[in-house]
């Protein structure tokens, strides 16, 4: 009997580490099956590698301009990159082992939450142990969780650090002992996002409100002065000395309180309210069991001695949500903004489904309890089954951009070695492709320029029906092209896919002083656009164009798309159709809509048709090198060789890398 006891003992204290590190493996194998960097982290190591090299913290040499929002992940890259690690892979593996360590103390968290219950029996230890692993379980096989902690952002370190925050919290009695980790993590979490700064505060209004319910016998006046003891001074000034340190430099090196981020972001209209509140629905069907998560911990309010802890825990997130929706949620995909508050969210709920197990008759309670179990881990597997694919395909889509973005950065890198001579690029997708080639970059978007972000400027109309994807709003087209950047870059190709692309292509500067060269890539095996600085800007004749005439464009190009993906040739009358209309709209464009009937056709196999196209995109444009090198084709088809060098000599000059192998003068 002394040997099954002991026995048992040395199971039960080891079981937990087994469990933890059978979900780790599974874990990092999920994160391992995406195993991608997400373009924005580039941005960070950017400005990490600036810091390390010795040119500031910016992201153009010479701009100061605060274009992040997680500043300690920075300087841990800075410091990552002095010793000669490559930041691509050690920020997958800080992120990933983030992730890692918040499953862990997830399970720690929900382990203490537990013993608040009171409901230690040492028959039912294994049971219990199921229990307080569920919410662990759930992180372990969420699929925002798995791809954000794979992507080399700071999501995950946010995350562990915010869950540290609310635990310490509760730890000092809601304030009312010392608890200088709490204050210490909670610097360390606003250093990380700006967000750590409104957790900080609204736990520290928490524990100031119960302060001041506690004292209900005195005036208004004396509960307030009561409710700020010593602890809060001492939490107050502890934390505010560095923090405020923080935003004096932020002040003095970069000229605002905010990130340029906030100015570019962040507009506070009914559009991003909507846009917001878009973002949690679809954040409580995937995640929350269309919001029933939600609800469930209020089941733990049956329990005394949880009350406290629950209002605690429902005010937290209200406040969180609400944050989250007014702001008009994020750019970015998988409800990374609200992932701080799953670990919380899977805690309390796995608590108050075992709630509804309190009855008298222990084997009925033992029966539910491995009925919801069960449950738990099948819904956790099969939510991420179901999410799967999703991710899998922002994954590829994400994986297939930054190298994409990388190809333009290896190649304007060569352009400024060869030239001898510093180039300015203007993009909207500014992450990998500034990390690669090092040149000057303009964020279209104005992430990163201080001037668009602080002097945005709308084109009245762009927005109307445009099949843009895009969210951000930010954007000042003629300011982009007064700059006369060497080269303009849409990551869609020839065709704009955010608004301050499209205001950029309505631009009559844009087609007067840019056209489109191409590059052949030979990783991709294909050729890629990139908009380049003419020597000699063209004029035009004709009226000012209607900028509605950018949405039919973008829909025959998308349509041009389908035609080459899928053959299908009954897609040519509908591209006409949406051409016609676009050069209604914009005589002066006739060479790009032109292009696009030119190419149509061609892909129809209408060779005869696409010549006389491009023959009158090339009489109103003479450098349209993709007509140029349409027509190129179609004279080598023909074996007419007279033609085809006088083609080729066209693109030796203004589009030399069109052709592998084959070098400009």
């Amino acid at each position: 009997m002394h040997f099954n006891e002991k026995y048992r003992k040395i199971v039960f204290r080891v079981a937990p580490l087994i469990i933890l590190i059978t979900l780790s493996f599974v874990f990092i194998e999920k994160c391992l099956q995406l195993n991608f960097i997400q373009d924005d982290a580039y941005t960070s190591f950017r400005y990490a590698r600036n810091l390390a090299e010795g040119n500031g913290l910016v992201f153009n040499i010479n701009e100061t301009v605060e274009g992040y929002t997680n500043f300690l992940w920075v300087l841990i890259l800075a410091i990552t990159y002095l010793f000669k690690f490559n930041l691509e892979t050690f920020s997958q593996i800080f992120s990933i082992t983030f992730g890692i360590l918040t499953i862990w103390f997830t399970y720690y968290f929900s382990s203490n939450i537990y013993k608040i219950t009171n409901k230690q029996d040492d028959n039912n230890k294994f049971l219990t142990l199921f229990i307080i692993s569920l919410p662990s379980i759930l992180l372990t096989f969420s699929a925002p969780m798995i791809y954000w902690s794979v992507s080399g952002m700071e999501t995950s370190f946010f995350i562990f650090l915010t869950m540290i925050s609310f635990f310490l919290f509760l730890k000092s009695n809601y304030l009312n002992e010392k608890c200088y980790s709490f204050v210490f993590v909670s610097v360390l979490n606003t250093l990380t996002r700006p967000e750590g700064f409104v957790v900080f505060v609204q736990l520290l209004f928490f524990g100031l409100l119960l302060k001041f319910l506690s004292h209900k016998s005195l005036n208004a006046s004396l509960r307030i002065k009561k409710s700020f003891d010593k602890n809060i001074y001492q939490t107050l000034i502890i934390f505010f000395i560095p923090v405020v340190i923080y935003f004096l430099f932020r002040v003095y090196y970069y000229g605002y309180l905010f990130p340029n981020t906030f100015y570019a972001k962040t507009n506070f209209s009914t559009e991003y309210l909507i846009r917001g509140l878009d973002y949690f629905i679809d954040f409580a069907k995937s995640n929350l069991l269309y919001g029933v998560v939600l609800i469930i911990p209020l089941l733990n309010f049956v329990q005394k001695s949880l009350r406290i802890g629950i209002v605690l825990f429902y005010y937290f997130i209200a406040v969180y949500i609400l944050l989250i929706v007014f702001i008009g949620g994020d750019v970015l995909p998988i409800h990374r903004f609200f992932l701080p508050i799953l670990p919380l969210l899977f805690t309390f709920s796995v608590l108050g489904l075992f709630q509804l197990t309190r009855i008298k008759k222990a084997l009925y309670e033992k029966i539910f309890s491995a009925l919801i179990i069960i449950t738990v881990i099948f819904y956790s597997l099969e939510n991420f089954e179901q999410q799967k694919n999703s991710i899998l395909l922002k994954r590829s889509y994400e994986a297939g951009l930054v190298k994409k973005m990388k190809i333009y950065g290896d190649w304007i890198k060569y352009k400024q070695e060869t030239d001898g001579k510093n180039l300015t690029v203007a993009l909207s997708t500014i992450g990998a492709f500034s990390y690669v080639s090092n040149a000057r970059v303009i964020d279209l978007v104005g992430l990163t320029d201080e001037y668009i972000a602080h002097n945005p400027k709308e084109v009245v109309g762009i927005n109307v029906e445009l099949p843009v994807l895009w969210k951000e709003r930010v954007y000042n087209a003629e300011y982009v092209l007064s700059r006369k950047p060497d080269y303009i870059i849409f990551p869609a190709g020839a065709k704009p896919s955010a608004f301050a692309e499209c205001a950029i292509f309505v631009q009559s500067d844009f087609s007067k002083n840019y056209y489109l060269q191409l590059i052949y890539s030979q990783e991709l095996k294909q050729l890629l656009p990139i908009f380049s600085l003419r020597e000699t800007p063209i004029a035009f004749s004709t009226p000012t164009c209607e900028v509605k005439f950018v949405k039919y464009f973008i829909e025959s190009n998308n349509l041009l798309l389908k035609l080459i993906e899928s053959d299908n040739i009954n897609l040519l009358e509908n591209i006409i159709g949406k051409t016609d209309s676009s050069l209604a709209a914009c005589p002066q464009r006739v060479s790009d809509i032109q292009m696009i009937r030119g190419m149509a056709y061609y892909h129809s196999n209408n060779k005869l048709e696409a010549e006389l196209e491009f023959l009158k995109c090339l009489e109103s444009d003479s450098i349209n090198m993709v007509s140029r090198f349409y027509m190129y084709k179609i004279y080598n088809e023909r074996k007419d060789f007279g033609k085809m060098i006088h083609q080729l000599k066209w693109l030796k000059r203004y589009a030399p890398y069109v052709v592998p192998n084959f070098e400009g003068e």
